[in-house]
């Protein structure tokens, strides 16, 4: 079995495919942790802080907001920041993305997804 972080980015499938063509593996198991800061912001709000200024964002009213004066950068406009807005949707999403990176094998490791 191998234990990766969730939400796949490519060092982590590479890493996956590199354990079952080379090691042998059998089985992979995808594990999401509940109460994930990732479920309390969304892509819209993470791109907006950084070009807030380079502090560290507040948390007010259920979300964050920015507290600098500037200036910040937008090159967090450019990153997929995977955030989660439902669990159980997000397990599967890995699940799918891992099968597809292992697709070319006649067989792939047995998977079994959890919350």
């Amino acid at each position: 079995m191998t234990v990766l972080p969730t939400d796949p980015p490519d060092d982590a499938i590479r890493s996956l495919v590199n354990s079952y063509k080379l090691l042998g593996t059998t089985e992979w198991v995808v594990i999401h942790h509940t109460h994930c800061g990732m479920e309390f912001f969304t892509g819209e709000v993470i791109r907006g802080l950084p070009a807030n200024g380079r502090e560290t964002a507040a948390l007010g009213d259920a979300r964050f907001y920015g507290v600098g004066a500037g200036p910040g950068s937008a090159e967090a406009e450019y990153i997929d920041w995977q955030t989660i807005t439902n669990e159980a949707a997000s397990v599967l999403e890995d699940v799918a993305s891992i099968k597809d990176a292992s697709a070319g094998s006649a067989r792939h490791p047995g998977f079994r997804p959890y919350l």
